[in-house]
């Protein structure tokens, strides 16, 4: 998962895929988008916040997955969303699940940033890792 470049908080577009920039489809099963500073170990375990947290909370309905894709507009695209605005600046961790073509559910996790003038743009890896720390 990725943003793709060009997106902004009012238009914030994620690349979904088995890899980065890849062009074969996954179908969305759930995305849930958090803030960076509700990340952390959790009572129950965990380091993600329950999903009442969450900015963006979607999910597929349960009798039938999406079509394949590989981009996902945030707030958009799937059954069941609700969805707040992002902060700008602001700093967020999206985790992901999609069936690929396997079969199989996949999980995808990453973090984001929204700079003050709106562009949205993937968090260096390092940084995210240290969210969790």
């Amino acid at each position: 998962m990725w943003v793709i470049p060009g997106s902004t908080a009012n238009n914030l577009v994620f690349g979904w895929s088995t890899a980065r920039d890849s062009n074969e489809k996954v179908q969305p099963e759930e995305i849930r988008v958090f803030p960076c500073d509700t990340i952390g170990k959790q009572n129950g375990g965990g380091y993600y916040p329950d999903t009442r947290r969450a900015v963006w909370a979607a999910s597929s309905r349960l009798d039938a997955l999406p079509t394949p894709t590989n981009r996902v507009t945030y707030g958009q695209g799937l059954a069941q969303s609700s969805a707040k605005p992002l902060n700008a600046p602001g700093c967020y961790v999206v985790i992901a699940y999609a069936r690929e073509s396997g079969g199989y559910t996949e999980v995808a996790a990453m973090g984001f940033k929204i700079a003050a003038d709106g562009a949205a743009a993937d968090m260096p890896r390092g940084e995210y890792e240290n969210l969790f720390r």
